[in-house]
């Protein structure tokens, strides 16, 4: 396995200073399997505080891009797990297309079909996006972005999906940011119907779903206005494509922490087309829940 990047941190640890000591961290975990763009992760704890004067330095958190890759079992095992998974709340989903010209409008298209079979396993079965259960909106960019539908357009399953496979290829540049942007103002203008939790504690999730497979063109832009989105809401990105180390970790950076269940990676859209016919022998796995 070949190391492209690491964190290398001194740590001072378990000291005594003439008013305190300082903390003490455990051993090192054994490296994750990896993740996302092939990255492996390990990590510590604080077995003692410390006391007095004494700091606490050093990270309890070491990650390494490799050049593995993923198996599309791991990729789908991950959106099974981590996007899929029921825990009974409703949701408000803004689905981020991206259709600039690096994306064929053969795999624009597919690409709509596969988000429609993902979103289709969301529970409750057969039909998540009925009876007021999960919300979609879409915003599509490419050299701008546009809000293709809103959660007040429709309110059932055919409609969304009809909608999401009608959404037109734009090709173009990647302005990437603009559209983050566009899914926060979904998320908190009323007017475009996105729900809270209420005091009648209805559980709603309010989360962002990314597609993309190329750089931004504006990365200092993007990069800004992913971590503004990711701070108000949970995202997930779905990215297909290879990418040099610098691109990976600002890819990385779209996503929710933890990474390993947001980002999900493969290199082509045929590797992506296997994951998700991977997903519904996952999902049969999981039971759904009541929504609350």
């Amino acid at each position: 396995m070949n190391y492209f990047f690491t964190i290398v941190l001194v740590t001072l640890v378990g000291t005594t200073a003439s008013c305190g000591t300082n903390c003490v961290l455990s051993a090192w975990s054994a490296w994750s399997e990896p993740y996302g763009f092939g990255q492996i992760k390990r990590t510590r704890t604080i077995t003692a505080n410390a006391t007095g004067c004494g700091t606490c330095s050093g990270a309890l958190f070491e990650e390494i891009y490799t050049d593995s890759e993923v198996p599309p079992t791991d990729v789908a095992d991950g959106i099974c797990n981590n996007f899929l998974d029921d825990d009974g709340c409703k949701r408000d989903i803004v689905l981020i297309l991206d259709g600039s010209g690096s994306v064929s409008i053969e795999n624009f298209n597919d690409m709509k079909l596969y988000f429609v079979d993902i979103l289709s396993l969301l529970c409750p079965q057969p039909t998540p996006f009925d009876n007021d259960v999960h919300q979609l909106a879409v915003v599509l960019f490419s050299s701008s972005s546009s809000i293709r539908f809103d959660f007040n357009d429709y309110n059932n399953q055919n409609d969304y999906f009809n909608a999401l496979l009608n959404v037109p290829y734009p090709s173009g540049s990647t302005q990437i940011q603009l559209a983050f942007n566009q899914a926060d103002e979904l998320f908190s203008n009323p007017i475009y119907g996105a729900r809270a939790n209420d005091s009648n504690n209805v559980c709603v999730k309010q989360q962002v779903m990314v597609f993309t497979d190329g750089e931004p063109t504006s990365p200092d832009a993007a990069l800004a206005a992913a971590i503004n989105l990711k701070s108000k809401y949970e995202v997930f990105g779905f990215i297909i494509g290879t990418f040099n180390i610098a691109q990976q970790q600002t890819l990385a950076q779209y996503v929710s922490d933890p990474v390993e269940e947001h980002l999900f990676v493969v290199d082509t859209f045929n590797i992506f087309s296997n994951v998700v016919d991977l997903l519904v022998p996952c999902r049969d796995g999981y039971p759904c829940l009541n929504v609350k």
